[in-house]
């Protein structure tokens, strides 16, 4: 395995910029909604994680306390709080890739590079006092995809209720689905539908065409994102024709690939 501090300096100070869409304010003021799901359509990209910032500069607009979710096991937790409390130096970097989170051997693409500089950003944002706690709600122990689910579920849930905490939590589009359709796509209820249904938005993120890294039967590496967004960056608020999310986020760009952080020699 090799681990080049020089990469892993440079990616943790890239640049995150945010722009929120028009109509993202609309969403995050309404005191009601106290859960907004950003379903990324495909891990390993450098656009979809760092689309992230745009929702959590809307929120930060309105003043309401910010709770950011990132789908890791929960035993990543203490990592992600000594982070969020460090100075980010290289040190601190290092400490937070020690974490079970970017072991080679479970790189699924939420270990890229395009994250650690997504947590950088939230790390700043966290020293500023825009956002509280950065919280990974991934279960660390499952009995099957199902157990998965209301786990993840029951976790977004326990935190929301701070203070009337607004919960912006990134994860796969399966996740963000909140209706079953049939056996193949939802074999089993997806977390956003053991949400209250009343009080959770969920938005499917998606660019047009690209590649994104990932692993496969065949192994590791770059491949075809399979993305059909618009070529317009654009929030559309209004539900997918098949009643899975509550719009559609396109951000209006080719997808490019993130590697992990860390790879097998």
């Amino acid at each position: 395995m090799v681990l080049s501090l020089l990469i892993l300096a440079a990616s943790a100070t890239v640049p995150v910029t945010c722009a929120p869409p028009e109509g993202a304010q609309h969403v995050v003021s309404n005191p009601t909604i106290r859960w907004i799901l950003l379903g990324e359509d495909g891990h390993g990209t450098k656009e979809m994680p760092l689309s992230m910032a745009d929702w959590v500069c809307a929120a930060a607009a309105t003043g309401r306390p910010i709770i950011v979710g990132v789908e890791y096991a929960e035993r990543n937790q203490a990592a992600l709080d000594a982070y969020m409390a460090s100075d980010g130096s290289k040190d601190a970097r290092l400490a937070l890739t020690d974490a079970p989170l970017w072991d080679p051997d479970w790189a699924d693409g939420k270990s890229s590079f395009a994250m650690l500089a997504l947590l950088e950003w939230l790390r700043t944002q966290h020293q500023a006092g825009v956002i509280g706690r950065v919280i990974a709600f991934e279960p660390d122990f499952i009995e099957d995809g199902a157990d998965r689910e209301r786990q993840m579920a029951k976790r977004l849930e326990s935190f929301s209720s701070e203070d009337g905490a607004l919960f912006i939590a990134l994860t796969g589009s399966f996740h963000a689905r909140k209706r079953l359709l049939d056996a193949e796509t939802t074999p089993y209820p997806p977390m956003a539908t053991l949400l209250p249904k009343a009080r959770t938005v969920s938005f499917r993120i998606q660019g047009t065409g690209g590649r994104k890294w990932a692993c496969t039967d065949l192994g590791c590496g770059e491949q075809d994102a399979n993305q059909a967004g618009g070529e317009v960056r654009k929030l559309t608020i209004l539900a997918t024709p098949d009643g899975s999310y509550d719009g559609v986020y396109d951000l209006g760009v080719p997808m490019t690939p993130s590697p992990p952080v860390k790879q097998k020699r």
